[in-house]
């Protein structure tokens, strides 16, 4: 093995890269699987990392903006604010979906002088955090397309256009929706 890397367990962590790319090796040499297959496998594990990239950073984006706006909504000053942020929202108790559910319940995107402006957007925000979660937490699904799944998704997702499209949308609504409510926020229009 090489070098004496080893997690406190005892456990060989330094060489498993080596031992897959010798297990690849032994199922080429023995006709298990075709080289085709498994340059389109790599293909798509790329394809899988890029969005899965996409989609976590646009969503740190997102509840960036939307820890923001409940900090300021809640303490209407910055000192509190950055306090409120860093010492509330920014915990790992404090799950997206739970600030999610606090905007929603909040009266202050719905009010009479924004015209509608919000309206749906509790519900696009939860569209970005499904999607989010999907590729946090899920799976290369077998097949010869980029797909993914969870324990529980009786159908894998394809990684398509269309998916992209879907999460784009939702992300751009929800994220410019919410740099203007914290704009409105912090210049003091909701007083």
């Amino acid at each position: 093995m090489k070098g004496e890397d080893k997690a406190g367990d005892g456990i060989d962590v330094s060489g498993a890269k080596d031992r897959f790319a010798q297990a690849r090796d032994n199922a080429l040499e023995k006709g298990v699987v075709d080289k085709g297959a498994l340059l389109a496998q790599k293909e798509n594990d790329r394809k899988i990392a890029e969005i899965r990239g996409l989609l976590l950073n646009r969503s740190a984006e997102l509840e960036h903006q939307l820890n923001l706006f409940l900090a300021f909504y809640f303490t209407r000053e910055e000192r509190l604010a950055a306090e409120f942020y860093d010492e509330l929202l920014s915990k790992e108790f404090f799950s997206l979906h739970q600030k999610i559910t606090v905007f929603g319940e909040l009266a202050y995107h719905k009010q009479e002088r924004f015209k509608g402006r919000y309206v749906g957007l509790t519900r696009r925000l939860l569209k970005v955090k499904e999607l989010r979660n999907l590729m946090a937490h899920g799976y290369k699904a077998s097949g010869s397309e980029p797909k993914v799944s969870t324990f529980t998704r009786k159908e894998p997702v394809a990684l398509d256009d269309r998916f992209i499209a879907s999460f784009k949308e939702a992300f751009e609504a929800s994220f410019f929706s919410l740099v203007e409510l914290n704009e409105d926020i912090r210049k003091g229009k909701h007083l």
